[in-house]
């Protein structure tokens, strides 16, 4: 299910470049002021833990000015998830209360959700936001994996495994399988999320495995760190 979020600007925006966080925290706000308990819980599976959304950033005009961001005229950004009482709950709380920005608070928010889902089980995806693929080393070190690298597509199926069992409840019978189609220089991305680098991908793939696998992917994400803005793609 997604969750279509947008409202118009009648003064600048200004929002650190890195502002992910921001949206991160708004969209727990609206869960927490709504008693879900995503943001505290999650989904676990070993000693990791899923929390079962994802979202885009934010989409609208606007200009870069040093380390700033400012937006102008109109802001949108999805919200996607399996568990429609997330959907709802979002929209019912931004619909009731608006969004706050910092210090720059929006009461007329439009909200719109859909239901849109996968039933190919093979199709053509653009990445909305990177995909994040990476390991910890003996040294506490953070390695990020690009698509050149074959680790990359297979992290990406071992994390689609254990996401899936973790807020499904069973394992998957199948894996699902990831191919490059066009990636680019320009489809690298490296963000700061509170204080940490993080190293991404966007670019278009081949993505194909059993429908609600595909389906589940697209609701939650491809790769880590889907609840902080990573891994969300549109089928073209």
């Amino acid at each position: 299910m997604q969750l279509l979020v947008r409202h118009k600007i009648n003064t600048k925006l200004v929002l650190p470049i890195n502002y992910m966080h921001i949206l991160q925290s708004i969209i727990y706000h609206a869960l927490a002021t709504g008693n879900c308990s995503v943001h505290d819980n999650g989904y676990s599976c070993g000693d990791r833990k899923y929390k079962d959304f994802t979202f885009s950033w934010l989409n609208g005009p606007y200009q870069i000015s040093g380390k700033s961001i400012i937006f102008e005229e109109r802001l949108s950004f999805e919200v996607r998830s399996t568990n429609p009482h997330i959907i709802h709950t979002i929209a019912e709380n931004i619909k009731a209360n608006g969004i706050t920005y910092l210090d720059q608070h929006y009461d007329d928010v439009s909200v719109k959700i859909n239901d849109k889902s996968v039933e190919e089980e093979c199709v053509a995806i653009r990445m909305v936001t990177p995909i994040c693929v990476y390991s910890t080393d003996e040294y506490k070190h953070t390695i990020f994996y690009e698509p050149t690298d074959l680790e990359f597509y297979e992290m990406i199926n071992d994390n689609f495994r254990r996401k899936y069992s973790a807020i499904m409840g069973v394992e998957p019978k199948d894996d699902i399988v990831l191919r490059p189609s066009f990636i680019s220089d320009r489809d690298c991305n490296v963000t700061k999320y509170k204080g940490f680098y993080i190293k991404g991908f966007k670019g278009e793939y081949i993505l194909e495995g059993n429908r609600k696998y595909l389906d589940f992917l697209y609701q939650t994400g491809l790769g880590s760190k889907n609840s902080q803005g990573f891994g969300m793609f549109n089928i073209i």
